[in-house]
């Protein structure tokens, strides 16, 4: 998901459109699948809708962008959608849909065979001492500039600096379906209240204090293991479904049931996806910092850690890395 809805209002709202607007590019230069499918975020409650309205009427993002729907509206635009007992929408046109590891062998080769760049697969880099990058090969590599990002391995290199940092391992659990027999699409990426408490997006509406309290009364489960379930699907049909988090500390390296059983029974109020159509579950960790959206160290001269992105890296890497470059080196890329 590349979802600038969810961001900040601000710098960081601005620096996920200028990201979308990189992959728009890549689409064209590296033949990289990407559909502009949008978003769809549902209500079932009232207070909900309340707050769906309030972002919706937000000036400092687009509103053009942003449009409220009836559940009739819905229901004629997005057939697979639930519109049982559902109340409004609001449907964002900024939102893309890429299929990750596709996009990454797509990159690679682009990055390879017209910018001039060499990467080195499966390859440990065990040491730094600038302008010398050494890999666990034993060879020696020198650098004008080394970029540390190494996500959710605090250990390999400048443990000191992770240490202090902020940074702490998330991890989520996230499932896919096999594509609808009859290949009727999804057409948008859907999320619906519970997704509405964990977006920074939503921090600015005044109704959200109102709403988490009403979720903690109706859904203590899903928040115990920060459960906010989302749907995408990508070129092939599949629907990719999540996630929960949680944080250091609580994380144990095993797939639990009873969490995948939390977000596939919220799931049925959103999207007609039969359980029994699941085809993979999986987990994953990444790093986020507690407060930051990014963070940055310069141990040594001329190297840099760049981490801390958490689960907006689709969204939020471009416009991060670029904002870093201009500022660093006073240009514009």
């Amino acid at each position: 998901m590349i979802w600038p809805v969810g961001q900040q209002a601000g710098e960081h709202y601005e620096r996920a459109l200028r990201s979308r607007d990189r992959w728009l590019t890549l689409r064209k230069e590296a033949g990289i699948w990407l559909q502009q499918c949008g978003s769809l975020h549902l209500a079932h409650h009232e207070i909900e809708a309340q707050v769906l309205q309030e972002l919706a009427s937000n000036e400092q993002y687009d509103r053009s962008s942003l449009t409220m729907l009836t559940a009739k509206e819905i229901a004629s635009r997005f057939p697979l959608v639930r519109t049982d007992r559902l109340l409004t929408g609001m449907y964002s046109a900024s939102e893309c849909v890429v299929d990750p590891p596709k996009a990454i062998r797509q990159l690679t080769k682009h990055l390879v065979e017209h910018h001039s760049v060499r990467i080195i697969p499966a390859t440990a880099v065990v040491a730094i001492d600038m302008p010398t990058v050494t890999t666990a090969g034993g060879e020696r590599y020198r650098a004008e500039q080394v970029l540390v990002c190494t996500g959710s391995d605090f250990s390999s290199l400048f443990p000191q600096e992770f240490k202090v940092s902020g940074l702490r391992r998330c991890k989520l659990q996230m499932l896919a379906a096999a594509a609808p027999a009859d290949g009727v699409r999804v057409g948008v990426h859907l999320a619906a209240g519970l997704t509405l408490a964990h977006y920074k997006a939503f921090e600015s509406c005044p109704s959200l204090a109102e709403l988490k309290a009403y979720l903690a009364h109706e859904y203590p489960e899903h928040l115990k293991y920060g459960i906010h379930v989302m749907a995408s699907q990508h070129e092939s049909g599949e629907l990719i479904l999540g996630d929960s988090h949680l944080y250091e500390g609580d994380i144990e390296f095993t797939q639990y049931e009873s969490i995948d059983k939390l977000i596939l029974e919220y799931l049925q109020r959103m999207l007609v996806v039969p359980t029994e159509r699941i085809t993979r579950r999986w987990y994953g960790i990444y790093a986020k910092h507690a407060t930051k959206v990014l963070f940055t160290a310069t141990p040594q001269p001329g190297c840099t850690i760049i981490n801390g992105v958490g689960g907006a890296g689709m969204t939020m890497s471009f416009g991060h890395i670029e904002h870093w470059w201009n500022d660093t080196y006073g240009t514009q890329v």
